[in-house]
């Protein structure tokens, strides 16, 4: 597991709403969640004794807690009262601290909690109860108080079950217990240990029946298709007697079942005798006692049930029908009036002569469409009228695939059939039928998996895997039921219960990359010998690098098989490399070539004369950081330097060598480019390499927070799949790939709760989640943060998430606004005053080895210009897009689809991009500037003036800090007047005006230059966007978002919406996001400042969210939408909808939840769900239509079916997109499937309407 460093910690934590994890000193009420008994996710289960006549028993749990793992001990309990009569309260405790960073439950020893924890305990032990439970060694952790109430209370006659057996620290406990020696018989089948205290009894649970007993990482052969629920029933069986008895409440009627076999061949099951008997305690007799027989495969029967049973003692002779082969448990619940009086249960064996000795696969996994073969092996004698069929399951049992063998050899070859409509996890069974009934069954050890990528779908990944091994398959059931959809870093191993729930996997690969320090340089170092450090050697080595490829993705095979969405290379990594060994500076000598064609060319760019590309060699300065004594202790930080350029950026750390004339931008520059190119080639490289294993590869990285400081646009088009930190650095780098990725790019964010929405407004099709623990209760509950999340979230995972975000999208809209991002600008920015005009990454690049004295790890203020104008775009109803440098050369860019470019920190200006602007303009475009837009010419080269001032009609006169002074705007621009009170603003002292007119002027420096040339007009504002006013305050003055307004409106960029308070006022802190579905037709999400979407954060504490918005997350805002033209309005989720055409629609907004909504141009008609056939056969496939009268463009549909008892198939629930109002879809029937009347029915989620339909199965 990879270490997560303390500032990552610290972000994941921070995401986690109420997140026990995240809480060192816990509140009342997240120890009150940390011990609720809640019960998300009920399991298959037998009521053993609920309701209990006598009623219930009032039972205080003392669950011992491992403080490192959540092991969800609490969700013993719950099975308990899923099948016991207990009134519970649960109290965990823990015998030590947590050691790890990621620890569960903060706290040392003792109540969980801390003193508010024990305060808790002393106060649910004022009230009396039945039985005291205990489940690990935490009785001498407990308060002393605490623990003389429970034992004095066993005394006056309560129960105590230490349901674990009792080792050295229990001695002190055990001595004051005088042993009672041979158990109850209502005790049988347990080792167990009996003792009195007084009135009370005492007893210690040492082992379990082996049929109570499971173990998820080997189960038995049809424990892996079916899972453990007859184990899980036992274990809670015996459990539940001995808290009965411990609490004087074992039931008063003796039932047994008493069989007359343990083991019987099939043809002499009918003349097996089978007797249910009872004994009550009382003159009552039971009224009635329900009996079945249960398999953990196939077999089972329906319960029956014995009435008019007369007396309080007697006996029924049960008849058993003819069962397959195999082990079966009978149990007999008996029940009067009032409740459950007694029960049994007892297992026996079935066999027959002709069995089937072994099932096998060729291989256990391929793609949808390949045959599944193997061979089964058969033992016995074979008979004329003798059928051998294999079949093809799924985890329900339904029979998918299925092949049919007449008078069978010993040894039998199969090939079944797949198809992509069948599950990703398919048991194989071979069943032998003779006379037309099945008489034995036998199921391959492994499962075989159909590869399920769901590349073209919206994902919900989760990091980490549980270690509450008797509830790993229920677990993980829950988080697919609530839209978990891939799992990563599951401790190497693809494992079967989470394919079985419908998971794939992102499997963490060895990769060969690094991670940056947490304290120290955020640049590529190198060892000694000059060779990339923390990484496995030089990235370019060859052939080592090929053979390690070869080593690591041949060990991902097993995920490969089972799905994979992405392989990751890496948690936290650097997305930049570099090293001075020969074989990475040859590649850096060839990249240069290709970059510039010839050494003339690199020549007229740095400023030198080398006579060809093998000449370059690194500048090593041997004078710098003296203060390392050591020549060993030097040689490592002089080599890292020379190997990022640092000598062509400035002085190097203690330099005496050191001169003007070694300052070479463009080379250092190149170097940064060079880094991340050649980071982005490796990624190439190892998906080359997982190619040749899985040739629909997705790689990438995960857990970046690197904000814009990098060059996205190589690493975009280098990789399949990228996943930063959510919040804001992440967020932002995800504003650059939605707009630059290609169709079926996977991106998305590693978020907590209150960040989900703003991920899928900026694009993302994957969202992560760290880490699996946290996300659940010990109960097993979600999380409330998680559980929100997920009911917000539910229409996206049935497929609106999909069609908006998943391959290949739809079309996300905004207002041709355009912002440019570069790399070079990114980093040219960071020389010299740069750094005081504003940051591009909150996490300094020096860290604390560039000098002798420490430094901080992180900028004091951390002033984003690139975030305050994705703020005030969103605060003034308007999106925007970026484009690249890289898009720009390599011509990828439509200029004529933009009306504004916003330059933010826009210093590096090349021959493309500077052309592009200019034609831009010409054509009747606007180009908004804040500051020193191309100071610097292409890659950094120092210049007199900047690119484009001619355009704006000022002049650069040198580079000065930035300056703090008060200014004001007001004017006339294009045909609007603009009137910007005094504030402060942060400018460029250093700029004189030309042909510009300034508006404004902030101190006497001029502010807001518009130049009119050609048909369009150059604007810039001359201050950091960071410095200007947050639009996001709905009370106040609106000069500033008038202003604002104003600027856009006058290059033809307005609001396509209008968004209003009750009173009429606008809204100036709601997003609007739109997508196109289809012509007229858009879904818009309003949503509110939450986390990382509104408040912009100032030396590392966001603001609170502003008004209206500041009584929670969920309280809802009255919003008005006003359309530009009349529209057909509908409310998803809720099915509110305009009556007709309208041009406004009440809603509300919240901060936590976006509300959606769609509009269209025409009527939203309700779908028409139509069979193609009225009935069908098993083994055939259903032919569903879907029609939606005049629709245009894309809806998507939930399909659900019922069986013909009215439960629901969760086997045929799926999404369908209908395009242009027509879908088919075929359904596959299994061969077993219920015989009947279904019912389908398709739900609109964009109307919320339904049509239904029947089928006739036969």
């Amino acid at each position: 597991m990879p270490s997560r460093p303390v500032h990552a910690v610290a972000i994941a934590m921070t995401l986690s709403l109420l997140s026990t994890a995240a809480i060192a000193q816990p509140s009342p009420e997240s120890i009150e969640l940390a011990n609720s008994l809640g019960n998300d996710f009920p399991t298959p289960h037998t009521r053993w004794a609920t309701p209990l006549s006598g009623g219930n028993v009032r039972t205080l749990f003392i669950v011992h807690q491992n403080p490192n793992i959540n092991g969800l001990p609490l969700r013993h309990v719950v099975e308990l009262q899923q099948r016991f009569d207990l009134a519970c309260d649960a109290v965990l405790a823990m015998t030590a601290k947590g050691k790890t960073y990621a620890i569960t439950y903060q706290g040392g020893a003792g109540v969980y909690g801390g003193e508010t924890g024990a305060k808790r305990l002393a106060r649910l032990l004022e009230k009396p109860y039945d039985c005291y439970v205990v489940t690990g060694p935490v009785m001498g952790h407990l308060p002393e108080k605490s623990r003389k109430a429970i034992l004095k209370e066993v005394e006056r006659g309560a129960g105590l079950a230490l349901l674990y057996k009792p080792g050295k620290e229990d001695s002190p406990l055990l001595k004051r217990f005088t042993d009672l020696g041979e158990p109850p018989a209502v005790l049988a089948g347990l080792q167990v240990k009996c003792f009195q205290m007084g009135k009370g009894r005492i007893v210690s649970v040492e082992r379990y029946p082996t049929d109570a007993t499971w173990d998820v990482y080997r189960p038995n052969l049809e424990q892996r298709i079916f899972g453990f629920n007859i184990c899980r029933d036992l274990y809670y069986e015996a459990q539940g007697r001995a808290i009965l008895w411990a609490a004087d409440r074992e039931p008063g009627l003796a039932v047994d079942i008493n069989l007359g076999f343990r083991s019987s061949l099939r043809d002499e099951l009918a003349s097996q005798t089978v007797k249910v008997t009872w004994d009550s305690e009382t003159d009552k007799a039971p009224s009635q006692i329900r009996y079945r027989v249960r398999s953990e495969a196939r077999g089972s029967q329906e319960p029956a049930v014995l009435t008019d049973l007369g007396t309080s003692k007697g006996e029924r002779q049960l008849r058993l029908p003819t069962l397959p082969a195999g082990s079966y448990w009978i149990d007999a619940i008996a029940r009067d009036d009032k409740g459950v009086t007694g029960w049994a249960v007892k297992r026996f064996n079935v066999t027959t002569e002709l069995r089937i000795a072994k099932v096998s696969l060729e291989r256990e996994s391929g793609e949808a469409g390949d045959p599944i073969r193997g061979e089964v092996d058969i033992t016995g004698p074979v008979g004329e009228n003798t059928l051998l069929r294999v079949h093809a399951i799924d985890r329900f049992g339904r029979v998918l695939a299925r092949q049919e063998f007449p008078t069978p050899k010993s040894r039998v070859d199969f090939s079944l059939s797949s198809k992509p409509s069948m599950p990703g996890y398919l048991g194989i069974e071979a069943v032998i039928v003779q006379g037309g009934q099945d008489t034995c069954y036998r199921y391959c050890q492994n499962s075989y998996s159909i590869t399920q990528r769901k590349h073209d779908r919206w994902n919900f990944l989760v990091w980490g895997r549980l270690y509450a091994s008797p509830f790993l398959e229920v677990a993980d059931d829950l988080l697919a039921a609530n839209g978990v959809t891939s799992r990563m870093e599951t401790s190497g191993v693809p494992w079967w219960y989470m394919t079985r729930a419908g998971m794939n996997y992102t499997p963490y690969c060895a990769s060969g990359l690094y991670r940056l320090p947490d304290m120290g340089p955020q640049e590529p170092t190198v060892n000694e010998h000059g060779t990339l450090e923390r990484a496995d050697g030089c990235w370019n080595h060859e052939p080592a690098v090929s053979l390690r490829l070869d080593k690591w993705l041949g060990s991902e095979r097993d995920f490969r098989g089972r799905g994979v969405l992405a392989y990751s290379m890496g948690d936290e990594v650097a997305v930049m490399g570099s090293c001075l060994h020969p074989s990475c500076w040859k590649v850096y000598q060839q990249w240069l070539q290709s970059e510039y064609g010839s050494i003339k060319e690199l020549n007229n760019s740095w400023g030198t004369a080398f006579s060809n590309f093998s000449k370059i060699q690194p500048i090593v300065d041997e004078t710098s950081i003296p203060w390392y004594p050591k020549r060993s202790q030097r040689i490592p930080w002089q080599l890292t330097w020379a190997n990022n350029e640092h000598s062509s950026r400035g002085p190097t750390s203690g330099s005496t060598a050191w001169k003007d004339t070694w300052r070479n931008y463009p080379r250092y520059i190149d170097r940064r480019s060079f880094q991340y190119w050649n980071f982005a080639n490796y990624c190439k490289r190892f998906r080359d390499t997982a190619r040749m294993m899985d040739p629909h590869a997705r790689c990438g990285v995960e857990g970046s927070d690197i904000y814009l400081d990098a060059d996205i646009d190589v690493i975009v088009r280098n990789t399949g799949w990228w996943m930063p930190y959510g919040g804001e650095n992440g967020g932002t780098t995800n504003e650059v790939i939605r707009s630059i990725a290609p169709k079926g790019y996977l991106y998305g964010n590693f978020m907590g709760g209150p960040t989900f929405w703003s991920c899928i407004l900026r694009g993302a099709n994957t969202v992560g989640r760290w880490r699996v623990d946290n996300m659940l209760t010990p109960a097993m509950q979600l999380q409330p943060a998680l559980k929100r999340m997920v009911q917000s979230g539910r229409i996206i995972f049935d497929g609106l998430g999909t069609l908006l975000n998943g391959n290949p999208g739809s079309e996300m809209l905004d207002e041709g606004i355009v912002m440019l991002h570069s790399m070079s600008s990114v980093k040219m920015a960071k020389i010299g005053d740069g750094p005081s005009y504003g940051i591009f990454r909150w996490r300094k690049d020096d860290g604390r080895t560039r000098s002798g004295t420490p430094q901080p790890q992180f900028h004091v203020v951390n002033r984003r210009s690139h975030r305050a104008w994705h703020r005030n775009i969103r605060a003034s109803g308007m999106q925007f897009r970026y484009t690249t440098d890289g898009q720009i050369k390599r011509g990828e860019f439509d200029a004529s689809q933009a009306k504004v470019l916003v330059l933010s920190q826009y210093e590096v200006i090349g021959p493309d991009e500077e052309k592009l602007i200019r034609n831009f303009v010409a054509a009747g475009g606007t180009v908004i500037a804040d500051v020193r837009p191309g100071i610097y010419g292409a890659r950094g080269k120092l210049r007199t003036g900047g690119v484009l001032d001619d355009l704006f009609g000022v002049k650069h006169t040198g580079s000065a800090p930035v300056s703090e002074k008060t200014g004001s705007i007001k004017g006339i621009l294009g045909r609007s007047p603009v009137n910007l009170k005094r504030r402060t603003l942060f400018v460029n002292p250093n700029l004189s005006i030309t042909t510009g007119k300034a508006l404004g002027k902030a101190g006497d420096t001029p502010i807001c230059i518009v130049n009119q040339t050609g048909r369009g007009r150059a604007v810039l504002l001359n201050f950091t966007m960071w410095s200007y006013a947050k639009l996001a305050v709905h009370e106040g003055n609106d000069d500033a978002g008038a202003f604002f307004r104003t600027l856009f409106a006058e290059a033809g960029a307005t609001p396509p919406l209008g968004l209003e308070d009750s009173t009429g006022r606008r809204h100036r802190n709601i997003e609007a996001m739109r997508w196109r579905t289809g012509h007229g037709t858009q879904v818009i999400a309003l949503h509110g400042p939450t986390l990382g979407t509104w408040p912009e954060p100032n030396g590392g504490t966001p603001d609170p969210p502003p008004e209206p918005f500041s009584r929670g997350l969920d309280t809802g805002v009255p919003v008005v939408v006003r359309f530009a033209e009349p529209r057909y309005v509908h409310e998803l989720r809720t099915g509110r909808h305009s009556d007709g055409l309208t041009r406004t629609f009440k809603t509300s907004a919240t901060a936590f939840t976006a509300t959606l909504l769609v509009a269209s141009s025409r009527p939203l008609h309700a779908p028409i769900l139509s069979v193609v056939t009225d009935s069908v056969r098993r083994g055939e496939a259903l032919g569903i239509r879907v029609a939606i009268p005049r629709a245009r463009g894309k809806r998507v549909l939930t399909i659900q079916a019922t069986d013909p008892e009215g439960k629901t198939a969760p086997w045929f629930k799926t999404s369908l997109i209908v395009q242009d109002g027509r879908a088919e879809l075929k359904m596959p029937i299994a061969w077993n499937e219920s015989a009947g009347k279904w019912k389908l029915t398709a739900t609109d989620l964009f109307t919320t309407r339904t049509s239904t339909a029947s089928v006739q199965i036969k």
